[in-house]
């Protein structure tokens, strides 16, 4: 502090760097999308057919029928509403554990609106239950649609979980 004034040097070029922290200040780590740490959107074909096979394993295991054997719904119909539809999913390695499927419902039907967002299909192998993956992909789908200022959605789900749709503001 000389008491004199200090003038910046235009051919001087600005580097911040810290300890190697550089690749966490990018995305704003630990806080900007830590929320969704591990969440992916299938957007390749094949992201889009793991998926769907991970949601034929899982209805055959809690239904004990094939998705091709479904009564009043063609496969041809599940298959194509899916393959409009948006899916997030978890995965360990290569293994899917945790999916959510998100459509706009097309056709007219009794209690969902034509146009409305639907959360189809939640999953989550019967091994990795409890332990909040289920709750991540809901919170990042409902997430995703208020960010897009869509504010009623519909739910297809079990009876079993109701509780479960409920904490998160789902009505019967």
């Amino acid at each position: 502090t000389t008491g004199q004034e200090l003038t910046r040097i235009p051919e001087v070029l600005d580097v911040w760097m810290d300890s190697g922290s550089m690749p966490y200040a990018q995305v704003h780590f630990p806080f900007a999308g830590f929320e969704d740490a591990g969440i992916k959107k299938a957007e390749t074909n094949d992201e889009k057919t793991a998926c769907f096979a991970f949601f034929e394993k899982m209805w055959k295991e809690e239904f004990d029928m094939d998705f091709q054997n479904r009564p009043n719904t063609p496969y041809e119909w599940i298959r194509d509403d899916f393959w409009r539809s948006s899916a997030y999913y978890i995965s360990e390695w290569t293994t899917i554990i945790s999916a959510i499927q998100l459509s706009t419902q097309i056709k007219d039907n009794w209690y969902v609106p034509v146009g409305s967002s639907v959360l189809g299909r939640i999953w989550t192998l019967a091994e990795y239950r409890g332990k909040g993956y289920g709750t991540k992909l809901i919170k990042k789908t409902l997430s995703h649609l208020a960010k897009q200022w869509i504010q009623e959605v519909y739910l297809n789900a079990e009876i079993k979980n109701i509780d479960f749709y409920k904490s998160f503001g789902f009505i019967q």
